[in-house]
C-alpha cells in the first residue's frame, strides 16, 4: 500500500531521516521507545514511516520484528462490528513477534530453556504469559528493534494504551536476567491513546504527526541517514 501511495507522492514526512526523535532512538546503545503519534487524517503517513524505518533497520542487517496493519483504508471505513470482532487480539500480536524472534534466535535457546518455552507455549493464555515468553526469545539477541502498529488490535481485543509501561519492565528485565539485550520498540498509533508518561523510562519520547504546524517545521531540516545503533 505504501508503494501505491508512493507512485503518486510519498510525504517527506513518512521519511525516517527527516525526525530528530528517530535519530536519537536510533543512535542510543540503550534499551528505549518511541512513540509515533498520528490522528486519523494522518493514518497513511503513520503507516508508511513505519515501514519505512524498518527498510531503513533492514539495510543496516540489524534484527527487526513487526506487526502492521494490512487493512486497507477502504477496508477500515467499512469494517462493521462482525469485522472487528475478528481483529488481532493483543496475544496475537505478541505470539506473532514470538515466532519471528525465534527464527532468527533458535541457536541461542538452550536445551533447559528451549524446553521451558515450549511447556510456557503449550499453557501461556495471559497477555502478561506471552510479554513473559517474548523476554525469553529475546534474551541472547546483542540487538532487536521491534515496529507496532498498534491499531492492529481490535478495540474489544485488549488494551495496548500501556503498552510504554509494559516494554518498559521488560527492558528492566532483560537487564537483570541477561545483561546484554537492547531492544528499541516503536509504537505507531492514529486511533488509540498509548499513554507517554512511563516511569522509569526516561529515553522515551513522542513523535506527533498530527500538528499542522510540523509539517512546516519538518520541511526546512536537511535529510539525513537514520542512525541504528550498533553494538559493539
Amino acid at each position: 500500500m505504501k508503494n501505491r501511495r508512493r507512485s503518486r507522492k510519498l510525504s517527506s514526512l513518512a521519511r525516517p531521516q527527516q525526525h530528530t526523535q528517530l535519530q536519537a532512538w536510533g543512535s542510543t546503545n540503550q534499551s528505549t521507545l518511541i512513540i509515533i503519534r498520528g490522528n486519523f487524517a494522518t493514518r497513511n503517513l503513520s503507516r508508511d514511516l513505519a515501514v519505512s524505518i524498518i527498510e531503513a533497520i533492514k539495510k543496516t542487517s540489524t534484527l527487526v520484528v513487526w506487526a502492521l496493519n494490512s487493512r486497507s483504508t477502504e477496508q477500515e471505513e467499512e469494517d462493521g462490528e462482525e469485522t472487528v470482532g475478528h481483529l488481532p487480539t493483543v496475544i496475537d500480536v505478541l505470539k506473532h513477534l514470538v515466532l519471528q524472534i525465534l527464527q532468527h534466535n533458535q541457536p541461542n535457546l538452550n536445551e533447559r530453556s528451549a524446553a521451558l518455552s515450549i511447556a510456557r507455549f503449550k499453557t501461556a493464555t495471559t497477555e502478561r504469559e506471552w510479554f513473559e515468553l517474548l523476554q525469553i526469545v529475546i534474551t541472547g539477541l546483542p540487538q532487536l528493534y521491534i515496529v507496532i502498529d498498534v491499531e492492529v488490535v481490535g478495540p474489544d481485543s485488549g488494551d495496548t494504551r500501556k503498552w510504554p509501561e509494559t516494554f518498559a519492565r521488560l527492558f528492566e528485565a532483560l537487564v537483570e536476567k541477561s545483561g546484554g539485550s537492547t531492544v528499541k520498540v516503536v509504537l505507531v498509533s492514529y486511533r488509540t491513546k498509548v499513554l507517554a508518561e512511563v516511569p522509569g523510562l526516561g529515553n522515551a519520547a513522542v513523535l506527533n504527526l498530527g500538528k499542522k504546524e510540523r509539517i512546516a517545521r519538518v520541511s526546512k531540516v536537511p535529510p539525513v541517514s537514520l542512525k541504528v545503533g550498533r553494538r559493539r
